[in-house]
């Protein structure tokens, strides 16, 4: 994977470079010009239609000819021959002729192209306008009253130079890039000054010209930019040299378009990615080696059409002359193909990227988004449904409090005792309601002991073996060597129960509902997705699998939310695989669903193994315990309040209750002397039960404090244990819950 990564970094850089360079060809002011060994011109840039004033469509129907004025034919004629013939010739001065008939002196410089075989295919020709060039060398010479204008006005560096090298004079150019003054260069050697040398550089074109009498020309390399150096002699009324014009012009970009030029005839054959070139109908002209691949998937080769998919655009992208993308999948892979019309051509170029891994990465980035807004919603869903439960649980606690007094008051024979039964009965049923919400929210307390997952499982199919079609096949396939978990039995069971609920619903007509376990190590390669609750170690996973009708991925979305159903109304409260959510992750487990319609659904359920030394036993069952002692009831709703105080007189305790946190504090520290035991509520307006508990403590260290709520916070019950906290009620509780936890916290 880093290789291909480095690799595509290379292409990459090489494309980018290839575009650089393809730009500097066609925006160069230069003329850069491409023609055959019979003078066709074959490529014209814009720095040509600036010179010669033909346009680039105009030039391609175009002989080199055309620009050749009468008397410069031969010459033509001739360096084009010794190019041919293997003679090296890179650069002359000749003479070109515009469109509107004007005659330029330019500068040749020749570049011979040849194929990937080596075999010569036409001629490279950068042509710079030497005009004005030229006619300041005449102007020189003819006009000394206005050369320094004129002189000072060339772009280029040009500096007059003696035959012994001493600078004459120098235009403007040339001291600004020397950043020097005129009266600092006079008279100096050019060597010295420019180079810092003490001789001329083995480039200098002005030694080579004090030999040939001519105008020579080198290269000269400094600082990464390459500078094209010209000596051109001036001779005096005897023919002799005394003195040189030295022309210095940056020609970095030049140079690297000529280097390209071959470069870019050779880049769609090199190129890793596939290269196409169609017709405007779609038929392909050319592929390189890259397309291979995706040629033999379409079953077609070049002079055969593309696949109709591509095809159908391509006359279109011809026509409007515009630039294109689709993205097309081949085999396994999907590749994004951008079609680039070229009608001067007659064709459209294709450059396609494989995007295969890119395209995953978005999926896998979609589906890792739905996850964490599906987890967010969830855990705001458990927030609001823990809040309602728990005043809901406070009312509730009421209800079951009175009705217990008119139960202990009245007498099991008297004639509302049947009513009685029946708010009995329905809080009790509510307050289950209220525990699955709750359960879903994590907001439950449970007393957690040492549970065998494996007996749960069996405890629930002989339930099941009881309740539910016939035609449903029961199967167990039990291989967890460690199947204890740290838990509560009860809410395992009916979590368990609640799915086969849901399985057996899902199979009307019969099928199998089949309940596995084995051990699983999780670690960083099998880590399940979206389960910030696992940790890294041992589990063990109970798999529960039914053949039902499945689910759609829009259902398994929203399965764990509460009050989600799709059973018809009256099947259901929606609350059944809200609360199995809740128990796992309650469990510090985690549990998924993998489901298709029509193939049957299975839940994976991962819970962390009980080591030997973790085991616990169960809890002890609880009956109504009489007892004697002064009882502080602190508790915000007085509904709850007066109703303890009730039932507690009932059976012998002295309670007195306070619905204000500050109230009760300030009566403890009145009386802690005589106070037994306080039953604390946790959730309390102005000053919450662990502010209290720790003020309690500190007025009386030895304070014995029950901590009654419906409504459980994992990191509030952690800080009141660590404060010294050690016995808990759920909201609603009943006598015998409440009497039984005051007399082991009085008798301890």
């Amino acid at each position: 994977m880093e290789n291909k990564t480095i690799g595509t970094t290379k292409r990459k850089k090489e494309e980018a470079n290839i575009r650089r360079m393809a730009t500097v060809v066609r925006d160069s002011n230069d003329a850069i010009t491409i023609q055959d060994f019979k003078g066709k011109i074959t490529a014209w840039n814009r720095g040509a239609e600036l010179m010669y004033g033909y346009s680039e469509e105009d030039a391609l129907q175009m002989n080199i000819g055309c620009l050749t004025p009468v008397e410069r034919e031969e010459e033509q004629k001739d360096f084009t021959s010794r190019l041919i013939a293997g003679e090296k010739i890179t650069s002359l001065e000749t003479q070109r002729v515009t469109k509107e008939g004007r005659i330029l002196d330019v500068w040749l410089t020749l570049t011979k192209l040849i194929d990937d075989t080596g075999i010569p295919i036409g001629i490279a020709s950068t042509e710079r306008d030497i005009t004005e060039r030229k006619r300041v060398e005449v102007a020189l010479r003819l006009a000394s009253e206005n050369w320094q204008a004129t002189f000072d006005a060339v772009n280029d560096i040009v500096i007059i130079l003696t035959p012994g090298h001493e600078i004459m004079a120098i235009n403007q150019t040339g001291l600004k890039a020397l950043g020097k003054t005129r009266e600092e260069v006079i008279g100096q050697k050019c060597y010295r000054i420019v180079h810092g040398s003490e001789e001329p550089i083995k480039s200098c074109p002005c030694e080579k010209s004090l030999i040939t009498s001519k105008i020579e020309t080198s290269e000269y390399v400094q600082g990464g930019r390459t500078y094209e150096l010209v000596a051109c002699p001036i001779v005096d009324a005897n023919n002799r040299i005394s003195a040189f014009t030295h022309i210095v012009k940056d020609i970095t970009e030049r140079k690297r378009a000529e280097e390209n030029i071959q470069s870019l005839a050779k880049f769609p054959a090199e190129n890793p990615s596939p290269v196409m070139r169609l017709d405007s109908e779609g038929i392909i002209l050319y592929a390189n080696e890259a397309s291979a691949p995706i040629l033999c998937s379409w079953k077609c080769a070049p002079e055969m059409p593309v696949p109709e998919s591509l095809k159908k655009i391509v006359p279109d992208v011809f026509e409007s002359k515009t630039k294109r993308t689709i993205e097309i999948q081949v085999d396994k892979k999907v590749y994004l193909f951008t079609l680039v019309s070229f009608p001067e051509g007659g064709y459209v170029n294709i450059y396609g990227i494989d995007i295969t891994e890119r395209k995953q990465a978005e999926e896998e980035q979609k589906k890792l988004e739905e996850q964490l807004r599906q987890s967010q919603k969830l855990e705001a869903i458990g927030q609001l449904a823990g809040g309602v439960a728990h005043d809901f649980n406070n009312l509730l606690g009421g209800i079951m409090g009175n009705a217990e007094l008119i139960q202990t008051q009245a007498g099991s024979d008297h004639k509302f005792d049947k009513y009685v039964q029946r708010v009995v009965q329905s809080v009790t049923k509510a307050s289950d309601l209220t525990r699955q919400l709750l359960t879903f929210a994590r907001k439950v307390r449970v007393n957690f002991v040492s549970v065998d997952v494996q007996d749960c499982i069996g405890n629930v199919i002989e339930l099941l073996r009881h309740a539910i079609d016939k035609r449903i096949i029961l199967a167990t396939n039990f291989g967890a060597v460690l199947s204890k978990t740290i838990g509560d039995s009860n809410m395992l069971e009916n979590a368990l129960l609640n799915i086969a609920i849901n399985a057996r619903d899902a199979m009307p007509l019969g099928g199998t509902l089949s309940f596995a376990t084995d051990n699983v190590v999780l670690n960083d390669v099998n880590m399940p997705r979206n389960a910030p609750e696992l940790t890294l170690g041992e589990y063990v996973r109970v798999t529960i699998r039914d053949t039902g009708s499945g689910m759609d991925e829009k259902t398994m979305l929203r399965i764990f939310e509460p009050f989600f159903t799709t059973k018809e109304i009256g099947k259901g409260t929606g609350l059944g695989l809200a609360a199995v959510y809740g128990c796992v992750r309650q469990h510090h487990g985690h549990v998924m669903v993998e489901s298709e319609l029509g193939k049957g659904s299975a839940f994976i359920i991962f819970l962390p193994v009980l080591t030997v030394n973790e085991q616990q036993s169960g809890p002890a069952a609880q009956v109504c315990v009489k007892g004697k002692g002064n009882i502080l009831i602190v508790d915000d709703e007085a509904a709850i309040g007066e109703v303890a105080v009730e039932l507690l007189t009932g059976i012998r305790y002295t309670p007195t209750y306070m619905s204000s946190a500050a109230e009760a504090i300030e009566y403890f520290k009145k009386n802690h002397g005589s106070v037994d035991a306080v039953i604390l509520d946790i959730i309390m307006p102005k000053m919450n039960g662990l502010d209290v508990f720790r003020e309690l403590k500190r007025i009386s260290p030895g304070v014995k404090v029950i901590i009654a709520s419906g409504y459980s916070d994992e990191k509030l019950d952690v800080l009141l244990m660590e404060e010294g906290a050690t016995v808990f009620v759920n909201k609603p509780y009943t006598l015998a819950e409440l009497s039984t936890a005051l007399a082991s916290t009085i008798n301890s």
